[in-house]
């Protein structure tokens, strides 16, 4: 698939879920590129779990979810658990179901409640819920990743656990249903994170997702009447223009640790219309589900 196909095909996406917007080039290349980054972590866990686990990340199966799981108890090292976690994490998505439910399964959900399939695995509850729209189909919940996070933050792989849970919104629920305003969350664990750990290998990371957490805020202040995913923008006025002065700093300490160069580009676009007040359109922590 060719570069300028790829965007398309992201800029379809993008437009069925927000609103309507048009995206720059620039921010189709700074989306692509952290999908990139995220596929670039797993392949760095697999080359960290290499020795015993050769198959990961492409060809792991359920077998070797099994072992990840297994191996990783209280005899493995800190750094090898929270990796063997984080691995497993990222094979569940590669697992996620391709049939669609079966009609017992549908007509054994509870109303109002979402229809999941789960396996226990070495003890874990490893569990996928079917997502209708869009798309139809099974999504992971994460539940490994938070486990990492939450039972082994001071490692290597738990500080990348937190990056990934902060650039998902943090919310452990799926579809929205905490609300859409995942800035709020993003906002306050991202600066609970660096000041109780301010040398982080991962602030540049977190300071980028704060500027783009700030900068959601004051783009919702400013969004237009003819907006569909925005039923009002007055609500978010109090505290955006601090939002605003926020994004700014954050952005110029993501870009002074060292961006990539497509992500650098779509900051430096963003940070010139935030300096004159005027809106980005952005909307990346903010969970909007027609």
């Amino acid at each position: 698939m060719t570069r300028p196909f790829a965007l398309a095909l992201l800029a379809g996406v993008w437009l069925a879920t927000c609103g309507g917007i048009i995206f720059t080039q620039e921010q189709l290349a700074a989306n692509s590129e952290t999908v990139e980054a995220e596929a670039r972590l797993e392949r760095r866990l697999a080359a960290a779990l290499r020795d015993g686990l050769p198959e990961l990340p492409e060809r792991g199966t359920f077998v070797t979810l099994a072992r990840l799981l297994a191996e990783a108890t209280k005899e493995a090292s800190p750094e090898r658990r929270a990796a063997l976690w984080l691995a497993g994490d990222f094979l569940a998505v590669r697992l996620a179901p391709t049939d669609k439910p079966t009609n017992d399964e549908v007509a054994a959900v509870i109303p109002g409640k979402y229809l999941e399939r789960s396996q226990i695995i070495a003890g874990h509850h490893v569990t996928w819920v079917w997502w209708s729209e869009p798309g139809s189909k099974w999504a992971y919940d994460h539940a490994l990743r938070r486990t990492v996070w939450r039972a082994l933050p001071d490692t290597t792989w738990g500080a990348e656990a937190f990056v990934l849970l902060l650039r998902s919104g943090w919310s452990p629920r799926l579809f929205c249903d905490d609300g859409p305003d995942e800035f709020h969350n993003v906002s306050r664990e991202g600066e609970r994170f660096l000041a109780v750990r301010p040398r982080s290998p991962v602030r540049r990371d977190v300071a980028l997702m704060l500027a783009w957490a700030y900068e959601t805020w004051w783009s919702l202040s400013r969004a237009k009447a003819s907006e569909g995913d925005v039923d009002d923008s007055k609500i978010y006025a109090a505290g955006a223009a601090d939002a605003r002065a926020r994004a700014i700093t954050r952005y110029d300490e993501a870009l002074r640790l060292g961006l990539s160069p497509a992500i650098a580009a779509d900051a430096r676009q963003r940070l010139a219309k935030l300096r004159r007040g005027a809106d980005t359109e952005q909307r990346i922590f903010y969970c909007w589900n027609d």
